[in-house]
């Protein structure tokens, strides 16, 4: 399990991207109110935003992110966590305890 970076729905692309390129990371989990509200990567903004032409800074997070996200808990075992991951095609999933996210595979 690894730190996470984290944005609210109502983030700019615009920020996201900047947070994701300081910390070199790819992918940010969505929060909202404490809980999971959705996940995005690089390559969701790129197709979703950049390709298109959409102005980062009136772009929400909240219009690209994927919603339906799996998560596991930190008591799934990881043969569990390797099969999701390998079955669904998803790179990474988010770890959830008691409703908050507290990490990333």
């Amino acid at each position: 399990m690894a730190d996470f970076l984290q944005v609210t729905p109502q983030t700019s692309v615009r920020d996201t991207l900047k947070l994701m390129f300081k910390d070199n990371r790819l992918r940010v989990i969505v929060v909202e109110e404490g809980r999971l509200a959705g996940i995005v990567s690089t390559h969701d903004l790129v197709k979703r935003v950049l390709w298109k032409g959409k102005p980062l800074d009136t772009v929400e997070i909240k219009d690209v992110m994927t919603r339906k996200v799996s998560f596991v808990t930190p008591q799934d075992d990881i043969r569990h966590i390797a099969n999701l991951l390998y079955h669904t095609g998803i790179r990474c999933v988010p770890v959830v305890s008691e409703g908050a996210v507290v990490g990333i595979v």
